[in-house]
């Protein structure tokens, strides 16, 4: 039997919202970006790739969930600043993340694979692409990085293992982590223009 064989059969992504997801479907981003359509893969051309991921992981088990569920956390201990301080951004975030992931609907790891089982985490209600880890990651980032240019690179380095991470753990394609880091640096460098403006 090849990985081909073991495909579940097509369609989007089966699930529900969370109810905050849903509130942010109805808003508009306070920081205006022209996010461009994106070619999404097929869910059988990446599945190989996810599976190579996830057996070579490159992660503790402890560092997993820290990425999992205290992503933002791991990227404001690297500098003296507070999450707070960027309510606007990380809303701006999470509404284009929403949105982003509702325009594609695309099928989580698990849901197109029997080979790939489900993880234990609250963190996949919500289509698989764009990443939405990768944009916040990335879109912090960006805008901490203008802020603390003697931290990028640790703050890089970070936002790369906590979107190789979600792959790892099979809840997202290789695609969803390129993609969403391309539109969260987009809403980071959008941010930082607006603000000094």
């Amino acid at each position: 039997m090849t990985w081909f064989d073991i495909l579940k059969k097509d369609g989007g992504w089966v699930g529900e919202l969370k109810d905050e997801q849903k509130e942010e479907l109805k808003k508009t981003p306070k920081v205006k970006v022209d996010i461009p359509d994106f070619d999404v893969p097929s869910n059988e051309s990446e599945i190989p790739d996810v599976l190579e991921a996830m057996k070579d992981k490159k992660l503790e088990p402890k560092e997993m969930k820290e990425t999992d569920v205290d992503a933002r956390d791991m990227l404001f201990d690297l500098v003296d600043d507070e999450a707070d301080d960027y309510k606007d951004l990380i809303s701006d975030l999470q509404i284009y993340t929403t949105k982003q992931k509702m325009k594609y609907n695309r099928k989580r790891p698990y849901q197109a694979s029997d080979k790939i089982e489900k993880p234990k985490t609250h963190t996949i209600q919500s289509p698989s692409f764009p990443s939405g880890h990768s944009i916040e990651a990335f879109g912090l980032a960006v805008v901490l990085a203008d802020k603390f240019p003697d931290k990028k690179k640790e703050l890089m380095d970070v936002a790369e293992t906590i979107s190789d991470a979600r792959i790892e753990m099979g809840v997202h394609y290789p695609s969803d982590k390129k993609v969403g880091k391309q539109i969260g640096e987009m809403i980071g460098r959008a941010y930082i223009e607006g603000a000094t403006s």
